[in-house]
């Protein structure tokens, strides 16, 4: 039986936010919010590469969790 809080385990909620913020977007889309809220063009041309469909979805991904 696995312990509380233990990562190995398969139910471990840890887990979930680690799949949460190991996404390619969200490790560049949190950084780039860290100074407070951006407009969408402004982050748009902040990281550069993203698509606005796949930022859009990011964001309300983050949302989603209350990360944003």
């Amino acid at each position: 039986m696995a312990h509380p809080g233990d990562v190995y385990a398969a139910d471990c909620s840890a887990r979930d936010a680690l799949a949460l913020i190991s996404g390619k977007w969200v490790m560049l889309v949190l950084p780039a919010l860290a100074d407070g809220p951006q407009r969408n063009g402004a982050l748009l041309r902040k990281i550069e590469g993203i698509s606005q469909k796949v930022l859009t979805q990011t964001l309300r991904q983050l949302e989603r969790h209350g990360l944003v």
